[in-house]
C-alpha cells in the first residue's frame, strides 16, 4: 500500500474515533436543551448539527494534536499540561463557533459586519457561551483520557481497562 493510502486510513481512524466521542458530548448537549426548552413547549430537533459540528470540532481536534500548540506545559505536571490543552482548544472551538455564527448570517444574506455584530446584539452569544463551556468539560475529560493514555505506554487506558484486576491494589 501507498504512503498516501496509509496517511489516509490513519488521518480517517483518528477523526472517525474523536467525531464518535464529540458526538456523543454535542449529542448530550442536544438532548438537555431539548428538555430544558420542553417545559416551555418548545421543540428542538438537532440531530444533524450535532454530527456537523462533531465533525468540524474533531478535525480541529485532531489538527490541534498535530501541532506543538498544546504541549507547552507538556514539561509540567499532567494536570497543568491538561488544564492548558484544554484551554487551547477550547479557545480554537470558539473562535470556529462564533466563526461559524457569522458565515451562517452571511449565508443569509447579511454582510460580514451585519453578521459579526448580529452574534453578539442576539440569542446567538448565550448560545455559543453555553456550547464553550460544556465544550470545555469535554476538552477537559479528552485531554485527560489522551495523557493517560499515553502515560500508560503501549497498553494504554483501553488496554489496563480491558485487563482483569490485579488480586491487590498497588501501593
Amino acid at each position: 500500500m501507498s504512503r498516501t493510502t496509509e496517511f489516509l486510513k490513519r488521518e480517517l481512524k483518528a477523526v472517525a474515533l474523536v467525531t464518535a466521542y464529540f458526538l456523543s458530548w454535542f449529542s448530550l448537549i442536544s438532548y438537555i436543551k431539548t428538555l430544558m426548552l420542553e417545559q416551555y413547549n418548545v421543540s428542538f430537533v438537532a440531530v444533524s448539527s450535532a454530527l456537523v459540528g462533531s465533525l468540524v470540532i474533531a478535525k480541529v481536534v485532531v489538527i490541534l494534536d498535530e501541532t506543538s500548540v498544546g504541549d507547552r506545559f507538556s514539561k509540567h505536571a499532567a494536570l497543568i499540561h491538561i488544564l492548558w490543552r484544554s484551554l487551547i482548544y477550547t479557545f480554537f472551538v470558539a473562535i470556529v463557533m462564533v466563526l461559524e455564527k457569522i458565515v451562517e448570517g452571511m449565508f443569509d444574506g447579511q454582510a460580514i459586519a451585519e453578521a459579526t455584530r448580529n452574534v453578539w446584539l442576539h440569542r446567538n452569544r448565550d448560545h455559543i457561551l453555553v456550547s464553550v463551556i460544556l465544550m470545555s468539560i469535554a476538552f477537559l475529560f479528552y485531554n485527560t483520557f489522551a495523557v493517560v493514555n499515553r502515560a500508560l505506554g503501549k497498553k494504554g487506558l483501553v488496554g489496563v481497562l480491558r485487563s482483569p484486576l490485579a488480586e491487590e491494589w498497588p501501593d
